[in-house]
């Protein structure tokens, strides 16, 4: 079995959602990662997400595809954010 990363576990998931939904109907993702290991799922997210204290390339990814860099700079802090506006 080859290497799968997370950029491909996005695809996997979004490719099952879109078998069980309208296959007409656009799939959104949000993608948060902060390391280098991260840009293949944030690659292939509708919306990519990293905390400000990410890797400097991962920042400029995010901001690149009109993503968000975080004003907190961990993940937890973050998902706490997104967890309070949900």
């Amino acid at each position: 079995m080859g290497r799968i990363d997370k950029g491909d576990g996005v695809e996997i998931i979004t490719s099952l959602l879109a078998e069980s939904h309208n296959p007409t109907q656009a799939i959104t993702s949000i993608a948060i990662g902060n390391g280098l290991n991260d840009l293949p799922m944030l690659e292939v997210a509708t919306l990519p997400f990293c905390p400000g204290n990410a890797e400097p390339e991962v920042c400029e990814f995010c901001r690149s595809r009109s993503g968000i860099v975080s004003e907190h700079d961990f993940i937890e802090a973050t998902l706490r954010l997104l967890e309070e506006h949900s």
